[in-house]
């Protein structure tokens, strides 16, 4: 239109005092996942005032929308609002009398406001005090409740609401868009959304969830899978009267989700596996490089629609490599039941891209440039996130962004936290399907925390402090006892590691260019220039335990290092990958080490011991007829002596130290020190120096002579203490390995258990101080061999920026997993794996179930025979019918001919439907009442006895 000008109010500042709004003449607002445009001509609104009669209510239209689109700028929830208020004076000035319909609202009242009236009592019936999980279905612009039987089962056209209260009363609000959802469904589910969140007084987690990218949070409430489903719940009859899409294609490993596709052939794939809906038959086909866990997932998805969609009739098929004949059959159905060209949708996720920069912003307000600046880069802390703001963790377009919430932030902070995170993503070009996820203080999942280099998980106690209540349950979590037994596994979990006692044997290989055995090595002596390998076996329990141990000394060259790590590899897979491979690095011995040596050692310095090292970086080279060594207590009753620089910075006050010259010996005792250090210092100079076992000067820190600094050059200030360890021990993440195209991939189990573990599989165990690498017992020997390239992959991929050197690494083998490994687990049974026997005795319950079905025998509906012939146009009127009407199943009041008439297939061929399937038929045919989750009881084919 020539003389309209567009604006796009995202760009601009918000008007003054002394500014009109009407400049603003289209308003772009961002709003959940896509963007609402009201467009209205500034040169129509000018004119408009200067109209008058039957053109007074577009101007009240246009106002009406453009006070409507500046809303979104202050409350999202607003926008719902305003935006319908607008379409109903749009329409009760053309004296459209739909709001008061059927005589449902009153008299007076516009339809908008009774509709956010009615959603708002819909909701008020939901309490927090009742645990549990609530999905509601966006229909009719209505949040319609979903039936527990139907948990798990969404539409690609519907909009979901999600809440579940854990027994302590935590919330965790999610909103579910399908791929063919329309705008008003989201903008109602997120202002439900709102609406749950203020009831709730903050969940503790809420966020947006998108057909394909659903997080592992999502999904952790639907245990059991989840199938997503073709249409709407209610859609044109002709569209919903066809079942195209009953192929499903099944993705994930720790929750599997079946998207629904058309039957194609060129669906199949070595790694996918897929499942086709056909009465009596549901066929479920495996490909040859599924794992076992999947394998079991996809059963398990089958079992789901046999159960709460088939009334428990049907027979489960599966096939894998090993039917041929029924591999080709099915291959056959799916070119019969669909096209020859592939119908599928892409719902593979993409490759797994490098963790990118990751940083934290501060979020002040609703403008990028300004409210949101840059707090901090990596590493990132824990003491950045202060209690009073808010926070966004970007980690790019391809992982959710987060924003965090402080316990003590305002209210209204909270309320435009997801608005805000969307602004940002909108801002940065991040794809609408961007997943957003508001996380309160104190309840931050793992795929947040392990973002930060440094993070204290916090007890049950100090979460207390920092988490709202409302006067429903306050009473119930004060009083609650699940908080004690975390807090109880939480002190197993951060433990040490008690697991060898030293009663056993010990061999030892000294690698340095070559590799030597060594006989004999009572005392424990390493030289710091070289690698050793150690391999110790111990009876524990009934069972013989085997470790192979990788010393690593502080100035040993790569080569050595390798060559021992591939020694340990070689005699591993010798012993039939029936041991445990621990890395130790040289001054980070861990006390089980210890305990193979009798809970000594000593590290001489080969360089310290020739004199060629320079002290202090001052370039002057240490006497070569000093020698110092430091006596440290670094566990219980565990001593370590370490050869150190003659030099005043060398010394520590929480140790004791040994000076040996040819004229004098010192034994100096720091403030500090244990009574075992004091003491072993004398034992230990008996056995350095034996002539100066009784020949020697003991010297309290702060009483030095000056002989004694005349032997130790003073080059500065001394420590008082040891530094702690870099890193601390947190809650422990199984992490898969896949390899793929020549690199590694690598994938979070939430809630994982023993279960997870396949056979055919590599995992990583991570609890940030310490890494297991987890074998199953069908990998090659190759990828054994491979597991140090693994461990420094995983490494360079972590968003904390963890080094190699502060991590402690372990290799584990399935069926010798030591207790330092299965401890993180909830149970460990011996055979309590999942793999090839788990997915052998899962195909034989399916056999066993099938047996018990009988689906040869004829089978027919005869429900409808006894009830009395309504016409579909009174059924739908609901006028003139008989008292014997079942309201909930209209369709049985309908003759054969009609019923094939108007829901355009035979009564036979409709039962043979799911009941998801029978319930959008009937809505769609106006047959079930829309404020309902369509019939109580959907109707399957019964077996009747025929004369």
């Amino acid at each position: 239109m020539r003389g309209r000008r567009l604006i796009d109010v995202s760009q601009l500042e918000a008007p003054g005092d002394g500014q009109s709004s009407h400049s603003w003449s289209t308003v772009t607002t961002p709003f959940r996942n896509t963007q609402t445009s009201v467009k209205v001509s500034a040169r129509s609104l000018c004119s408009s005032r200067r109209t008058s009669g039957h053109n007074s209510r577009i101007t009240s239209a246009r106002s009406s929308a453009t006070s409507a689109a500046l809303s979104t700028v202050t409350s999202p929830s607003s926008y719902l609002t305003s935006t319908l208020n607008s379409r109903a004076t749009s329409a009760v000035s053309r004296g459209s009398s739909s709001a008061c319909r059927n005589g449902k609202m009153k008299r007076g009242c516009t339809a908008p406001a009774a509709l956010l009236q009615a959603q708002r009592d819909i909701l008020a019936e939901f309490s927090t005090s009742r645990p549990g999980l609530n999905v509601w279905c966006i229909e009719n612009q209505r949040p319609q409740p979903v039936c527990v039987s139907d948990h798990g089962f969404f539409h690609q056209g519907n909009v979901y609401v999600v809440i579940n209260v854990e027994d302590n009363g935590t919330v965790f609000l999610h909103t579910w868009q399908g791929r063919l959802s329309q705008k008003v469904d989201r903008d109602v589910a997120a202002f439900c959304a709102e609406e749950l969140d203020r009831n709730s007084e903050g969940a503790a987690l809420m966020s947006f969830e998108f057909e394909g990218k659903e997080s592992s949070s999502f999904l952790g409430h639907f245990q059991d899978g989840v199938i997503i489903c073709e249409g709407k719940t209610k859609q044109f009859l002709g569209r919903a009267s066809k079942y195209q899409k009953r192929l499903y294609v099944i993705r994930g490993r720790k929750v599997a989700v079946a998207s629904c596709t058309e039957p194609s052939s060129s669906a199949v794939a070595p790694d996918v596996a897929l499942l086709l809906d056909g009465y009596p038959r549901i066929y479920v086909w495996i490909g040859d490089r599924v794992d076992y866990v999947s394998r079991v997932k996809a059963i398990n998805l089958a079992k789901k629609i046999r159960t709460w969609q088939r009334d428990g009739k049907g027979h489960i098929v599966v096939i894998d490599k090993d039917e041929k004949s029924l591999s080709e059959s099915f291959l056959k159905k799916l070119q019969i039941c669909g096209s020859s060209e592939s119908q599928q949708e892409d719902q593979t996720s993409p490759e797994e891209d490098q963790v990118r920069a990751v940083q934290l912003f501060r979020v002040n307000g609703d403008r990028v440039m300004y409210d949101m600046p840059l707090a901090a880069k990596q590493p990132l802390k824990q003491k950045l996130l202060t209690s009073t703001d808010c926070f966004l963790l970007d980690s790019g377009p391809s992982l959710p962004l987060y924003i965090w919430v402080g316990a003590r932030a305002e209210p209204d902070d909270r309320r435009r936290a997801l608005f805000r995170a969307r602004i940002f993503a909108q801002h940065h070009g991040y794809p609408g399907t961007t997943h957003l996820c508001r996380v309160a203080e104190g309840e931050e999942p793992m795929d947040f925390r392990k973002m930060f280099a440094e993070w204290r998980d916090r007890t049950a106690g100090e979460r207390q402090l920092v988490r709202s209540y409302s006067v429903a349950n306050i009473g119930r979590v004060l009083f609650s006892k699940s908080d004690r037994r975390t807090v109880a596994k939480l002190s197993e979990l951060w433990s040490d590691d008690h697991f060898l006692t030293g009663n056993g044997n010990t061999e030892m290989w000294q690698v340095n260019g070559g590799v030597v055995p060594v006989s004999q090595n009572p005392e424990g002596l390493f030289y710091n220039n070289s690698c050793y390998l150690l391999k110790h076996t111990e009876t524990v329990g009934n069972q013989n335990v085997t470790v192979l141990y990788t010393w690593m000394g502080q100035k040993s060259n790569p080569e050595d290092q390798e060559k021992v790590q591939q020694l340990a590899a070689d005699m591993d897979a010798a012993l039939d990958h029936e041991t445990a491979i621990v890395r130790v690095l040289d001054g980070k011995e861990p006390k089980h080490f210890l305990n193979t040596l009798r809970r000594s050692m000593i590290v001489f310095d080969l360089s310290l011991l020739s004199g060629r090292s320079s002290s202090g970086g001052s370039g002057s080279c240490t006497d070569p007829d000093v020698w110092m060594y430091c006596v440290r207590e670094v566990a219980a009753e565990t001593m370590r002596v370490t050869q150190v620089p003659p030099t005043s910075t060398s010394l520590n006050s929480s140790a004791a130290f040994i000076v040996i010259t040819d004229n004098s010996s010192y034994v100096w005792y720091g403030k500090n020190a244990s009574a075992l250090e004091r003491e072993y210092s004398k034992s230990m100079l008996a056995y350095l120096c034996p002539t100066k076992s009784h020949d020697y000067d003991i010297i309290v820190e702060g009483k030095e002579p000056t002989s004694m600094w005349m032997v130790i050059r003073y080059d500065g200030v001394y420590p008082k203490e040891f530094p702690k360890p870099n890193l601390e021990r947190r809650s422990p993440r199984l992490v898969l390995c896949r390899p793929l195209k020549g690199s590694w991939v690598f994938e979070d189990v939430p809630y994982f258990c023993q279960e997870d573990l396949c056979e055919t599989d590599i995992f990583i165990l991570d609890t940030h101080d310490q890494i297991h690498l987890w074998c199953g017992s069908a990998v090659a020997d190759r990828d054994h061999s491979l597991y140090s390239p693994v461990i420094q992959a995983y490494i360079d991929r972590d968003p904390s920026l963890r080094q190699s050197e502060d991590l402690k690494v372990w290799v584990v083998n399935q069926g010798h997993e030591p207790s330092t490994f299965y401890k993180f687990f909830r149970s460990w049974e011996e055979h309590g794996y999942g793999g090839e026997i788990s997915y052998s005795a899962a195909r034989k319950r399916v056999r066993q179930e099938n047996a018990m079905i009988d689906s040869d025998c004829q089978m027919l509906d005869l429900s409808h025979l006894h009830t009395t012939k309504v016409s579909y146009k009174d059924l739908v009127k609901e006028e003139n019918l008989p008292n014997d009407t079942h309201i909930n199943h209209k369709e049985f009041h309908l003759s054969d001919k009609e019923f094939t008439r108007v829901l355009r297939m035979p009564r036979a061929q409709f039962y043979r439907l799911p009941f998801w399937k029978q319930r959008q038929i009937l809505k769609s045919a106006h047959l079930a009442d829309p404020q309902t989750d369509g019939p109580s009881t959907p109707r399957s084919l019964v077996t009747s006895q025929h004369s």
